[in-house]
């Protein structure tokens, strides 16, 4: 919400159309491109050990774990709380988004553009990996205050939202029951979908 105007508007509104309003209008593109990311199990120790297959293609496993859902209050007042925190962000094609050790200070929720990764050698750069969409950038990093291992560059317009770090983890404060579902889904995603393919 930009002020506080709009945020009284929108507390106004009753809370199943406000849900209908981010869900199905406002952020259905970025709920459908990050469902996995919001994909957390009904907490036991054995659904956290399957929760590490989330990002492969086990179906059986997936099936077979019980997740929240919308109809659940927790995880309805996460993801509502997490949308309201989303800002757009765009770079344009060429710009180097982060560089080697820096400490990120935003997670980025790439939805279109191309994005290299590599890293520096000899003080040339050396790109491995090109992302289409669909990437969490920061989110492993700035949860657990991790410096940036690679370089990233646009090679395209970059288009998406992010979140302030400061922000986000005042989120994960607030939801400690969901948090550590949050770090694990991104922390996995992250090393299998970056770090490894990278390295």
């Amino acid at each position: 919400m930009e002020d506080d105007a709009d945020r009284s508007s929108f507390d106004q509104i009753p809370p199943e159309t406000q849900e209908d309003l981010f869900r199905n209008f406002l952020y259905r593109h970025f709920l459908h491109t990050f469902d996995k990311l919001f994909l957390f199990p009904i907490a036991t120790p054995q659904d956290m050990n399957m929760s590490t297959q989330l990002f492969g293609s086990n179906n059986e496993i997936r099936n077979n774990v019980e997740y929240y859902k919308w109809t659940d209050q927790i995880y309805r007042d996460f993801m509502m709380s997490l949308l309201e925190l989303l800002e757009p962000r765009q770079e344009e094609a060429g710009a180097i988004l982060f560089d080697e050790l820096e400490d990120l200070q935003e997670i980025i929720f790439h939805e279109k553009g191309l994005i290299d990764f590599g890293y520096l050698v000899d003080r040339k750069a050396r790109y491995v990996l090109r992302m289409s969409k669909g990437t969490i950038i920061g989110g492993y990093h700035c949860t657990e205050s991790v410096k940036t291992s690679f370089r990233l560059k646009c090679k395209s317009r970059l288009e998406g939202y992010m979140i302030r770090k400061e922000a986000w983890m005042e989120l994960l404060e607030d939801f400690d029951e969901i948090a550590e579902m949050m770090k694990n889904n991104a922390k996995k995603m992250y090393y299998k979908k970056i770090h490894g393919p990278v390295m």
